[in-house]
């Protein structure tokens, strides 16, 4: 399937408030085989109580946002996330996964789509080995972390590997 880059508008009840969230795709970071990992643009509006008719001015971020590829959902996929983050918070190593904020079904198509917080001032591993970043020791220590937090979540959660793809 193609995937397209256009505009969405998610509204949802906080309370007795009305929130809208304006998510406008930037670009497109990382294709993998089932999604597609996008740079958002998110505004969100706090409309106040249902009744009122003036939105307040919006709150801007940036986040990324997951979309399937083909016609499957990625709404499963957030939950496990979320449940990854949570698993690990219990060891202080929450910040290997990202946090979800939000998880909704796509206008269109109506597949699970959902929206995480961006991880910053980071270097991939792949580019930091081209760049001559990393020694041995530094190899080492990176697939010991790797190796402790499959082993978390493989006996917390029974993931594998193949779950922690993207």
């Amino acid at each position: 399937f193609p995937v397209t880059i256009s505009m969405e508008e998610v509204r949802y009840n906080v309370g007795d408030q009305m929130v809208s969230r304006r998510i406008t795709p930037e670009a497109i970071e990382f294709t993998g085989r089932y999604g597609v990992v996008e740079k958002v643009r998110v505004e969100e509006y706090v409309d106040g109580p249902l009744d009122a008719l003036a939105p307040a001015e919006p709150v801007v971020y940036t986040m990324y946002r997951k979309i399937p590829t083909e016609t499957a959902s990625l709404s499963c996929e957030a939950f496990f996330q979320h449940a990854a983050r949570e698993v690990l918070k219990e060891y202080g190593l929450e910040g290997a996964v990202a946090a979800i904020r939000g998880v909704y079904r796509e206008s269109g198509e109506g597949r699970g789509v959902f929206l995480m917080e961006p991880f910053t001032n980071i270097t991939l591993l792949n580019d930091a080995l081209d760049a001559g970043m990393c020694n041995e020791d530094d190899v080492v220590s990176i697939i010991s972390q790797i190796a402790l937090l499959l082993y978390i979540l493989g006996v917390r959660l029974d993931m594998n590997h193949r779950d922690l793809k993207t």
